[in-house]
Formats: structure tokens, C-alpha cells, sequence
């Protein structure tokens, strides 16, 4: 059965009723497009050899009403649909003298507003509701109806808009957290919409012809990421069918016979005590869009009723195939007001949004970055970054943790950035969302000045105190240094093959063992005092010893033995000597 309508359009208040060639097309996730063609003479007060766009050049960038009616009273929908004009043309005819000269006015959905300019901002720990009310902010919300009503409201951890306008941003949320995207009537919708009751579609009717078809697909897949808080590899893995009956049911189980492994995915997903749980929902999510895009419809209608999102049921004179969802539709109104639409719809057996990509990510080159806190309170030696683009908004990165060349348990090399420092960041598989730092860089203003050279002669570690370590390979001077800010020193001087020990206060060695072995000579100066402990000591003098007092010079021991074993002795006092026994005093020879 044939339909006729009428096509009205209002453009910045200017009524237009003759249309011809008219055409929409509507898509789940995307912009609208609509064009349609007027004559010239309607819309022109004239019409010169030289333009035909001296008033119709006013329609671009108006808002375009337009309004698709059944002529029939036949009790269908009238269709809706607001845009704006982003093209007008003007075509002279070649043989009507300008009488036959058309206008073609073509445009978009007013989402397209959402997609005027690029941005980069990041949101932490905020629900998908605020995420995308805060990323429309910039926007005029009286120029577009934007209803935000997703069926999953969670809090995500850390979200970026890498980039992107604020309906591609929309996009990649849509995709990634399985919530519907799409342009009805004069409204965006972020989430399921309710479009009211399905509109009964006959074949044979209004219903002109229509396509089931079902397809096999890979229904075994698992997802896994490494949990760096449990050092542990996590993993969820697609189970049973989302659907227990129906079409997608029957392809289901042909898809799970078919398919003798899994196919195995690293899921980019963000740790904490509930990343099992996540991976176990993506895999849920990514399991049920596989599922629904087994089974698929596509027709042919004279209903005006078929709108996008909307749901429809298929029907014969005795029998139903069941219940759908539009994903797209494109209308077309002849010249002489015939009117059909082509659409493609998913059945509601599984109803998930039909572009749902959970595994999706926004890509990254590596950035430079800020240290903006260091005091992690997992203790894991992380630091929070914030980016250039970060700083209007007060933001700043998750946690990231920091490459280094060694790590583990109580062990490796432990150098973290300090705050203000400049850092480069990287991305886990390219990631945005998923950065660490991976080394850090010297700015101007951040520079080591004591240890430039014509020869790049300096390599060593500073710490902020002023703790140091140099290896200086200037030559004639090379040398290791080990330094603090007090003057504590330890100096390996290579040209002269000398080491150098210098303490500031005390110098203490503790050991269970020492030996101090000294080839030549040895110098020991005490400014003050100098006291030796031990329990035993034994003295080996090869040669000589020579003892200097200046002033006394006292030995004390329970018993004392003096022997001169190869000559004489001799005691001398410039003053009295004497020798003095508790009982008595011997003094032999021989």
C-alpha cells in the first residue's frame, strides 16, 4: 500500500510547504541528515542570471522545523524532526529560463551543535550523569534538549575527553558503557529512551516487505587485566546464553557449537577490591550486544510512525515475528508526496545498545605532566600528575604509579619525583586512561647547574636536601664524591689514587671483626684525648718504638714484666728515681 504526505518546514520562522525530494536519515550514535528541494521561485522574490540565493542564503545555520504528516486519517504517528540548515545551494536550470532553478537546503540533527569544537578534560570519581552534564557545560541547553537518564548511573573512576567534541565524547561513553545514544524528534537521549508503545507494522499493509536474518558469532571470549594491588592476573570469561528464548536463543546455541575456544582479551579496566566484578559485567555487557547482533531486521514501510529508537512489531494477518528497536531509518517523500522509509532494527529479545564496545579506549601519545602529591596513602610510592590542560579545572590524574629500573618487595630503587617536578607520562596499550609516569625531565626552572660542562663530565644522583653522589670525569680531576648538605664527605680520588673520609662530628665503626692493613706508613693525630679498650693486646714492633710524653706518663696492670732480651736496659729520671716493692725490692744480675 502506497502513502502520501505532507512535508512542512519552518526555517527561522518562514513556512515552507512546497518540498520536494525530501530525505532524513536517522542512526543510532550519530547525527541526523536531512535534505529536501524547493523551487526557486518560491523562496526567491527574483530570479537574475548572476545568483539564485539572495534570500535563501538567509537559511543558513537557522533551525529547521519540519513536520511529515499522513494525508490518510489512518491513525499513524505524525513524524517530528528539528535540525539545522548547514548547506544551501543554488541550481540554475539550463532550459527553463530560471523558472525551473531549485534550492536544496540540507542539514543536521541539532546535536551537531555538540560538535563544534574539540576539548581535553578529565573527570575522577564522578557518575556518568555528572560526567556528561559537566562536559555539556560549555553548550547552549536552550538550542538542544539534552535528557541524561542512563540505565547504569555508576561512578567512574577516571574518564577523559582526549580531545574530542562533546558529542564524540558522548560517543565513546555510550560505547563503552553500553548506554543508548540518539537523536528523536527535537531530543538527544543518553540512555534508553521510552518512545511510548511499538507501532504494528503489517506486512502486507503498511509494511512493504521486511528481512530477517541471523548470523553466527563469537560468543566465547574472555577478558583479563593484572590486579597490581594482589600482584595477581584476573580474569572472567562469557558463560551462558543472555536469552533463553526466541531467534537469538536458537543462533545462540549453533554460535556456541561451532566455536571450540575462547578468544582470549586484555580488558583496560582500573584496580581495585572490585575488578573482578567489573571485568565479570563488560563481559556480560560485551556478551549480550554479540548475542543481539545475531539476529537482525530490515524493511521496507509507508508508516510515519518509524522513528529512531522506537520500537516496532512485525506482523502478518495471523501471526507475529516479534518485537524490535529502530537503529535507523532514513525517510524519503517523492515530489509528488509518496512517501516510504527503509529501517534496520535489532530485536528486543536482548535489548542493549547495538554499538556497545566495552573494550573501547581513547588513545595517547606520551604527555608531560606536573608532580602534584607524592604522599600515597597505599604506600606504593605513587604520585598524582596534573596535566597543562588539567589545571583550569583544578584537576589532577589518579594515583599513577612510577616506572623505575628495579622493583619489588623491600627491595629495588626507590626514586620518586618530587612535587613540581616535570614528568613524562605514558599509557598502558596507549590508554589515556590508564597512565604511569615514566621518567622525569629537567625544565628551566628545574635545572642542575653544578653539573654542566662543555664535556658532559658530570653523572651522579641529588636529592632535595642536598644529598649527593657525583662521578665527575673532567679530565685530570676524575674522582667519586659521596656528599651531605653538613660537609660529610667520602672522596675516591682516581688521579692520585687517594680516598678521603671526612665526619663533620663522629665517625663510628662497628664490627665483629676489624683489620687495617697499611703497606707503608700510618699517621694517627688525636687533637684531644685518646683511649684504647680491648681485653687482650698484643703490640709487634719490627724495629723500634718511641714513646713521647709531654707531661706524665702513668702504666698500671696487676703484674708487669719488662724484659730487654738482645741488651741493656736502662731507666733514667732526671730527678729522683725510685723503685718501691710492697714487701720488698730484688735487684740481680747473671
Amino acid at each position: 500500500m502506497s502513502s502520501h504526505a505532507n512535508i512542512t518546514a519552518i526555517i527561522g520562522g518562514t513556512t515552507i510547504s512546497y518540498i520536494n525530494d525530501f530525505f532524513l536519515e536517522e542512526t543510532v550514535g550519530d547525527h541526523a541528515n536531512f535534505s529536501f528541494k524547493v523551487r526557486g521561485d518560491y523562496l526567491e522574490d527574483s530570479l537574475s542570471e548572476v545568483s539564485v540565493l539572495n534570500s535563501s542564503k538567509e537559511f543558513l545555520g537557522e533551525n529547521c522545523s519540519l513536520e511529515i504528516k499522513n494525508v490518510e486519517d489512518n491513525g499513524e504517528k505524525t513524524l517530528y524532526f528539528k535540525g539545522v540548515i548547514t548547506n544551501v545551494q543554488g541550481v540554475k536550470g539550463d532550459d527553463e529560463k530560471g523558472l525551473a532553478d531549485i534550492i536544496i537546503l540540507t542539514g543536521k540533527s541539532s546535536s551537531f551543535l555538540l560538535d563544534n569544537f574539540s576539548v581535553i578534560n578529565s573527570y575522577k570519581e564522578q557518575t556518568l550523569y555528572d560526567i556528561i552534564d559537566r562536559s555539556l557545560g560549555a553548550y547552549n541547553r536552550a538550542s538542544l534538549d539534552v535528557r541524561i537518564n542512563p540505565e547504569d548511573n555508576k561512578s567512574l573512576f577516571y574518564s577523559v575527553q582526549n580531545g574530542q567534541s562533546a558529542f564524540e565524547y558522548l560517543q565513546f561513553l555510550a560505547a563503552t558503557n553500553a548506554e543508548y545514544l540518539l537523536y528523536n524528534n527535537e531530543t538527544l537521549y543518553f540512555g534508553k529512551p521510552d518512545l511510548g508503545e511499538a507501532t504494528a507494522l503489517v506486512y502486507g499493509f503498511d509494511l512493504k516487505d521486511f528481512k530477517l536474518g541471523l548470523e553466527i558469532q563469537s560468543l566465547k571470549f574472555q577478558y583479563g587485566n593484572n590486579d597490581y594491588f594482589t600482584d595477581n592476573h584476573v580474569s572472567s570469561s562469557s558463560n551462558s546464553s543472555a536469552s533463553s528464548s526466541g531467534y537469538t536463543a536458537f543462533t545462540s546455541r549453533v554460535s556456541h557449537q561451532m566455536q571450540v575456544a575462547k578468544s582470549e582479551h586484555i580488558f583496560p579496566t582500573y584496580e581495585d577490591q572490585d575488578v573482578r566484578g567489573r571485568l565479570d559485567r563488560a563481559v556480560e555487557l560485551q556478551k549480550k550486544v554479540k548475542e543481539q547482533s545475531q539476529v537482525s531486521l530490515q524493511g521496507i514501510s509507508t508508516n510515519t510512525g518509524v522513528t529512531l529508537g522506537g520500537l516496532v512489531n512485525i506482523k502478518s494477518e495471523t501471526d507475529s515475528f516479534g518485537e524490535f528497536r529502530v537503529v535507523k531509518v532514513s525517510h524519503h517523500c517523492s515530489e509528488n508526496g509518496k512517501y516510504s522509509n527503509t529501517f534496520v532494527a535489532v530485536s528486543t529479545e536482548i535489548d542493549i545498545y547495538p554499538l556497545t564496545n566495552i573494550g573501547a579506549i581513547n588513545k595517547s601519545d606520551l604527555q608531560i605532566g606536573t608532580v602534584f602529591n607524592t604522599v600515597d596513602p597505599e604506600g606504593m610510592s605513587r604520585v598524582l600528575v596534573q596535566f597543562p590542560w588539567q589545571k583550569s579545572s583544578s584537576e589532577t590524574t589518579p594515583w599513577l604509579r612510577v616506572a623505575t629500573l628495579y622493583a619489588g618487595g623491600d627491595r629495588g630503587m626507590h626514586f620518586i619525583p618530587e612535587v613540581g617536578d616535570q614528568v613524562i607520562v605514558a599509557f598502558e596499550n596507549g590508554n589515556v586512561e590508564r597512565p604511569f609516569v615514566q621518567s622525569s625531565l629537567y625544565t628551566n626552572a628545574n635545572k642542575h647547574s653544578n653539573w654542566q660542562s662543555d664535556s658532559n663530565n658530570y653523572k651522579g644522583i641529588t636529592t632535595r636536601v642536598g644529598h649527593i653522589i657525583e662521578l665527575n670525569d673532567t679530565k685530570g680531576g676524575e674522582m667519586i664524591t659521596i656528599s651531605d648538605p653538613k660537609g660529610n664527605m667520602i672522596c675516591f680520588d682516581t688521579v692520585n689514587n687517594n680516598v678521603t673520609v671526612t665526619a663533620i662530628e663522629n665517625m663510628i665503626f662497628n664490627a665483629k671483626n676489624l683489620e687495617i692493613n697499611v703497606q707503608e706508613n700510618m699517621d694517627i693525630t688525636v687533637g684531644e684525648n685518646y683511649t684504647l679498650n680491648a681485653k687482650n693486646s698484643n703490640e709487634n714492633i719490627d724495629q723500634n718504638k718511641t714513646i713521647d710524653v709531654a707531661e706524665s706518663y702513668l702504666q698500671t696492670s696487676s703484674e708487669a714484666t719488662i724484659v730487654a732480651s738482645n741488651g741493656d736496659m736502662n731507666i733514667e729520671g732526671a730527678g729522683v728515681a725510685t723503685f718501691q716493692g710492697g714487701s720488698d725490692v730484688k735487684i740481680s744480675k747473671g
